[in-house]
């Protein structure tokens, strides 16, 4: 969990690439709808934080996007344009705006209304316990070596041997995850999943870094 305690536990909307240049690259349905989709799932997200027993500091917030220059001005109005007009809840700060709110100056800046904060590593084990008060295992330090998709199911292969039959898997997106998975020489790969299991639908957390993994006998 190196990385979770490490993150800085803010939770945007925004993936990597700007909004603006995603409908240059992929056309303006499928960009608003990466972002409309992103933008539901951290809503959701908030939402499930909520009603967790534990306090996990996950709570609605506002971020900014500050130019460093003046020459990305031009580039924070273009996104501006393309966030407002598919409705998501921006502003466009001006030089003196960011100097009235902030202790730092910046030529321009973009607030984006629908962002949160959270505590990622109280976030991360609330789920899990609460997945496990529900039902779910959780095995420690298992390493997944291929995920073999039928036609109705999933089976997923553990570096021990062993297999889980499940309806649905859902795996934590890494760079590297889709080649590696479907690399027969790679060595096995450590990634946090959650399964659902062919008959039960039981809902199971599988988490990177497991000792042992049971056999599903559904």
């Amino acid at each position: 969990m190196g990385s979770t305690c490490a993150s800085t536990g803010l939770l945007q909307y925004d993936i990597d690439r700007s909004l603006h240049e995603l409908i240059d690259l992929l056309g303006e349905k499928k960009a608003v709808r990466a972002y409309k989709l992103s933008l539901h799932a951290l809503c959701n997200l908030i939402s499930l934080a909520a009603k967790l027993k534990v306090r996990t500091n996950c709570e609605p917030r506002s971020g900014l996007r500050f130019a460093k220059f003046k020459k990305d001005v031009a580039f924070l109005e273009k996104e501006f344009t393309a966030h407002a007009h598919h409705g998501f809840d921006v502003e466009f700060w001006d030089e003196a705006k960011v100097n009235q709110h902030f202790s730092f100056s910046a030529p321009a800046a973009l607030c984006t209304l629908e962002s949160a904060i959270a505590d990622p590593f109280r976030l991360t084990h609330s789920f899990l316990q609460d997945a496990i008060a529900n039902g779910g295992r959780v095995f420690d330090k298992t390493g997944l070596k291929n995920v073999e998709r039928l036609r109705r199911s999933v089976v997923v292969h553990a570096s021990n041997g062993q297999k889980i039959d499940a309806s649905k898997v859902i795996i934590l997106p890494l760079d590297t995850a889709g080649t590696a998975l479907h690399s027969a020489s790679s060595p096995p790969i450590f990634l946090p999943i959650c399964f659902w299991e062919k008959r039960t639908r039981m809902r199971k957390y599988f988490l990177s870094n497991g000792r042992r993994i049971e056999r599903n006998t559904d």
